[in-house]
């Protein structure tokens, strides 16, 4: 027995990331099905996202942010978890980060976050209780980032389209014990359900439950 709890760490919706192939409610409905008891929606937050919506960069947020509210809207009494998340990219390379632990106000406060340095960033988050974790970070085209501008990283992405070299990441957990490491399929089709699922005996309701089981280890996932 992994964990009386499954969750999905790292998801995509059709509505609010354009390389997602599927709606809110059929991600909701997939991870149902395959026995979550909670996921984290984490669309990408980037410029080739981000302007394909329309008006200013507060009005563009807001539109972004939709995903999320329609995956919550239809996991309403499901007793599937929903929670929000997103999936940073900055200006100066192709790096993704998974911030966890903040709520849709985060964006609408900064709708312009990805103009900001890694460290801003990474201080941003900290200010508001997250943890920032980087995605895939030895993917092609990635890098991983300076271990002190972030939380940890994505050490199991299950993403079945790109060889993320997961083998490379883990030997940066093996340097660097005292950071975080999770797991997470990197959902964006069907076929993506349950190739990553972490595993706790906690029961997550809020952000901040999550950042408190990342933080404190209370976690796992099959290698």
């Amino acid at each position: 027995m992994n964990g009386q709890y499954k969750w999905e760490l790292h998801a995509h919706t059709r509505q609010s990331s354009k390389c997602g192939w599927m709606d809110a409610e059929d991600v909701v409905k997939e991870h149902i099905k395959a026995g979550y008891d909670g996921m984290v929606i984490t669309d990408h937050y980037n410029n080739a996202n981000i302007e394909r919506f329309y008006g200013t960069p507060l009005e563009q947020a807001q539109v972004w942010t939709g995903g999320w509210r329609a995956a919550r809207a239809a996991a309403e009494g499901t007793g599937l978890t929903v929670l929000f998340g997103l999936e940073a990219r900055l200006q100066d390379n192709d790096n993704d980060y998974l911030i966890f632990g903040v709520e849709p106000r985060f964006v609408l406060e900064n709708p312009q976050l990805n103009f900001l340095t890694l460290k801003e960033l990474h201080a941003l988050c900290h200010a508001h209780g997250a943890v920032m974790i980087q995605a895939h970070p030895n993917r092609k085209g990635c890098s991983p980032a300076p271990w002190q501008d972030v939380d940890g990283y994505e050490v199991l992405n299950g993403n079945l389209r790109h060889d993320n070299h997961n083998d490379l990441t883990e030997a940066i957990a093996q340097a660097h014990p005292e950071l975080i490491y999770t797991a997470g399929s990197d959902y964006h089709r069907v076929e993506d359900v349950g190739t990553a699922p972490v595993y706790t005996d906690r029961q997550i309701r809020t952000g901040r439950d999550l950042v408190r089981c990342l933080r404190e280890g209370a976690f796992r996932w099959d290698t």
